[in-house]
């Protein structure tokens, strides 16, 4: 009479089951795991053709009948054999106690034929490797590995229960709420191991065990592989009917091919049958190929739509239109929340996990069209008040730079100064102590129309030269040459500052080191300065030169007296020469500072605020690479996010090096401006990189909402609607604290105490190369500045250990600093610092990351870097229009995207 292989039981007839253990058996080609990859094994009958019972096929028999080791019995002085599990070709499975750990185990043991069989082993070894890798609840635990009586063995978690495969042939399907629970369990696994780099590769329902709780584990590793090592020789292990038609046509092996095996599971746990029954391999890969399954529908009439959608999106042939992931089959699965399933588990719920959390997150369409709207009104009600806002529509800055170079060049050519230059440079300053100086001694409603005087030069052009290749000596400009990097040192170079009228300002050359000359010191024509500078040498009078000339002159000159742009204001103007040449000029003005003997003041605020950042820097920095090591050590950390975020930021700040800085073709000259700039960009991206390693898992576990749509645009799903809705509020919420600040300035002015205007770059504005350089620093600083606001809080809910307290501390610190900031630290400034910073904070805590990035984007661009204008015919105009442009097109994409709409562009694109 016929037995069960398995549990030996008699048969009184043709059954493809064993009607007491469950066990299969068929003996179909199509059931059978291949181990080969030789171009023919896949035909049947092929000797290389192998076939085994999984080690994760258990059974609940005691019998030793035939086994290696015998019940009782104790083997490595460590094991009390139980009884034998299973048996295969890989190996036979038993049940342990380990007498050293007391606990129960279950040891695989490799065939004593295949012992000594260096591929057999070499495979055995690796699936404890790979399985070690891999940590999570629903994935069996490897325990350890060694050799007993000359047999390697590995000892790993013993599940009481049985495997998928048997239980579904025993009772048909699972019952959807059942079903749900363990896709979700088996996703999770999945999603655990794909994220520690190892595809499994042989995924079926008899390598998942569900114990007596209903806790899921995905078992044997012996096929898997990490994604790294995938080839031509790995691609055709896998069990034939559970395998991913790119599996079996040798293309390529990926996440999805795992992926497909899970629709193919749980097309099997949902419907209670197998998606493709075939009595051949070559008959299931023409399936395969050419066929999709049936509907789960068409067996199961009352199935959810939404899981059906799901498990057919996980067979589609195209391995691009399947799910990214296993956390995305999660997600899309009825009431899917693999993120609040982790942390309910108290588990540290990986970047995927939170990537895959929060459902779609799309704004509807009205939604979407009122923030859009009210975005792009509040930015035209911005631009309408920019003559007032900002310092370069205050200033009369009408001649554009190339009339003031061609000036500045006129000026020192008819000072005697008519050597070629072989360098040079230019660019804008500000004047920031005449701004001290109005602050401090103007008030009333009219403190700031000095402004529109060019002889007061809040804003300057400033023009030097060399005869050699200058070469900045900080990183402060990132390469590019300032009015004062690199000094006055070097014989022959000489600077000149003009006001916006283009009249001399100040004059500073360096003479000659050495001079053999016998000529006797002459006085210079004084006059010619006076002339370039636009005074009238008869409304001043002499006086007792005070101001040293930074190079040695043999001839000084003073004199005081007004100009009648400036009536009341005193000036004095000194001067030196040297052998007759005009080598030193400068108008010196109340406000005038001797940079070279004082220090700026600071108000006591600033001086404060300036301490707090400093210390807080400094704490923050060394908690962070603290909190690294831990991270590293523990395995939380998200490097490849970490990387992703150090690259972008090491890749935008090495452009705008290239685009910025004073380039020579020298490769000697270009190496030495070089290598200090990248230590400074290779410290911030490592720094970055720290932070974000040992800070973001707490930022993971605490706050894991606010890293979703972050996480998403790290993953490169940039259409995304939730990445789309993030952005398009944040950007919003920018455009509502700058209005705030807007009325801030009106309710200042009704007092009679106006606002300083906006003081945004404008030297990088002369040039094409300028204007990108700054939209890559742009990008590097709205990104970095959310971050470390994001970690802060975290830091501060760790030390105050009560989630509601820190917010409000960095409400409070953050509103401090901006208020401290400003021009003045009044009632006004600090209510409306507090109103715009607790505006940042929600955003940050409730929209998440990327949402507080488009909220210090819109700040950044029209506060920084890009003013508004509505004088069109300034020559800065169209440069300026720029950074408006471009937040016009970032808020239709994150429209476009919050809605929707880029995904059906794609779907357009790719059906599916």
């Amino acid at each position: 009479m016929r037995q069960c292989p398995t549990c030996s039981q008699e048969l009184d007839r043709l059954t493809p089951f064993c009607p007491a253990c469950g066990s299969s058996l068929q003996s179909d080609d199509n059931e059978r795991t291949i181990l080969t990859n030789a171009p023919n094994a896949m035909s049947p009958g092929s000797p290389r053709y192998a076939s085994i019972a999984s080690s994760a096929a258990w059974v609940q028999s005691q019998s030793s009948e035939d086994s290696g080791f015998a019940s009782g019995s104790v083997v490595g002085g460590r094991f009390r054999i139980i009884g034998l599990l299973g048996r295969g070709g890989m190996g036979e499975v038993y049940r342990a106690d380990d007498l050293l750990l007391e606990q129960a185990v279950a040891l695989k043991f490799l065939p004593r034929n295949l012992a000594e069989n260096p591929d057999r082993q070499a495979r055995f070894y690796g699936e404890v490797r790979i399985a070690r890798q891999v940590s999570h609840p629903s994935v069996c635990r490897v325990y350890d590995v060694g050799v007993i009586d000359g047999v390697p063995y590995l000892s790993m978690e013993l599940v009481e229960g049985d495997d998928l495969g048997s239980l579904l042939r025993r009772i048909g399907r699972l019952p959807e709420d059942k079903a749900l629970d363990v896709a979700r369990q088996l996703c999770a696994g999945l999603a655990a191991a794909h994220e520690r780099g190892v595809l499994h590769r042989d995924l079926k329902p008899a390598n998942i065990m569900i114990d007596a709780q209903g806790k899921v584990r995905i078992t044997d590793f012996g096929l898997a592989v990490l994604v790294e090592h995938t080839g031509p020789q790995e691609k055709r292990a896998g069990t034939p009917a559970y395998m991913a038609p790119e599996q079996l046509t040798s293309n390529t092996v990926s996440i999805r091919s795992d992926v497909y095996s899970l629709g193919l599971v749980l097309y099997e746990i949902f419907t209670g049958r197998r998606a493709f029954r075939a009595d051949s391999v070559l008959e299931v890969e023409r399936l395969q190929r050419e066929k999709m399954p049936a509907d789960p529908s068409s067996i199961l009439e009352d199935l959810d739509p939404v899981i059906e959608r799901a498990i057919l999106r996980c067979l589609d042939k195209d391995p691009a239109v399947r799910p990214e992931s296993a956390l995305a089959v999660a997600a899309s699965l009825p009431g899917g929340d693999p993120l609040a399933a982790a942390l309910a588990a108290g588990e540290m719920p990986s970047p995927e996990i939170v990537a895959a959390a929060g459902g779609a997150g799309g704004l509807r369409r009205g939604v979407a069209w009122g923030v859009l709207a009210g975005a792009l009104a509040g930015m035209g009600l911005l631009l309408a008040v920019s003559g007032q806002r900002y310092l370069v529509n205050r200033v009369p800055l009408h001649k554009p730079p190339a009339v003031l170079e061609d000036r500045a060049v006129q000026i020192v050519a008819d000072l005697g100064y008519v050597d070629a230059p072989g360098d040079h440079a230019r660019g804008f300053t500000t004047d920031v102590d005449y701004i001290d100086w109005v602050r401090h001694h103007q008030h009333g409603a009219q403190r700031w129309d000095g402004l529109a005087v060019p002889r007061t030069a809040a804003i300057s052009f400033w023009y030097r030269r060399s005869p050699e290749r200058m070469a900045p000596l900080t990183t402060e400009t990132g390469g590019a040459v300032s009015l004062s990097d690199p000094p006055l040192l070097h014989s022959g170079m000489l600077s000149v500052v003009l006001d916006p009228a283009g009249r001399l300002r100040r004059l500073e050359a360096v003479p000659a080191q050495i001079d053999s000359s016998a000529t006797a010191a002459s006085e210079p024509d004084w006059t010619r300065a006076f002339t370039a500078a636009g005074l009238d040498a008869k409304l001043f009078s002499t006086a007792e030169p005070q101001w040293v000339p930074q190079a040695f002159a043999d001839r000084r000159a003073a004199w005081v007296g007004e100009d009648p742009e400036l009536p009341g204001v005193p000036l004095r103007v000194e001067a030196g020469a040297y052998r007759g040449r005009i080598s030193s000029f400068q108008i010196v003005a109340p406000w005038t500072r001797a940079e070279r003997m004082t220090k700026r003041p600071l108000t006591a605020q600033q001086r404060g605020a300036q301490t707090f950042v400093g210390v807080l820097l400094f704490l923050l920095i060394l908690g962070a690479a603290a909190l690294a090591r831990r991270s590293v050590k523990r395995g939380h950390g998200d490097y490849r996010g970490a990387t992703r975020i150090a690259l972008i930021l090491l890749v935008l700040n090495l452009i705008s090096w290239v685009l910025s800085a004073h380039h020579t073709s020298s490769p000697n000259d270009e190496w030495s401006l070089f290598v200090p700039c990248l230590g400074v960009i290779l410290f911030i991206s490592t720094l970055v990189w720290l932070l974000y390693v040992g800070l973001e898992p707490y930022v993971r576990r605490h706050w894991p909402d606010s890293l979703i749509g972050w996480n998403r645009v790290l993953a490169g799903r940039l259409r995304d609607p939730r990445v789309g809705r993030d952005l398009l509020l944040g950007m919003a919420a920018g455009v509502l604290m700058l209005v705030v600040f807007l009325l801030k300035d009106l309710i200042a002015a009704r007092m009679g105490e106006p606002s300083l205007p906006e003081t945004t770059l404008i030297a990088p504005l002369q040039s094409t190369s300028g204007i990108l350089a700054m939209l890559c620093d742009l990008q590097t600083g709205v990104i970095f500045e959310p971050m470390v606001m994001l970690f802060m809080v975290v830091s501060l809910r760790m030390l105050v250990r009560r989630p509601a307290v820190a917010p409000v501390l960095i409400w409070l610190i953050f509103s401090f600093l901006a208020g401290s900031g400003g021009e003045s630290a009044g009632v006004v400034t600090y209510v409306a610092s507090a109103i715009g910073m607790g505006i940042l904070v929600t955003v940050l805590l409730r929209l998440g990351l990327f949402a507080a990035i488009g909220t210090n984007l819109v700040l950044a661009t029209l506060v920084a870097y890009f003013p508004l204008t509505t004088d069109f015919s300034a020559w800065y105009a169209p440069a300026a229009t720029v950074g408006l442009v471009y937040l016009v097109a970032l808020l239709v994409y994150a429209f476009a995207a919050s809605t929707g709409r880029l995904l059906h562009v794609r779907r357009a694109i790719i059906p599916g």
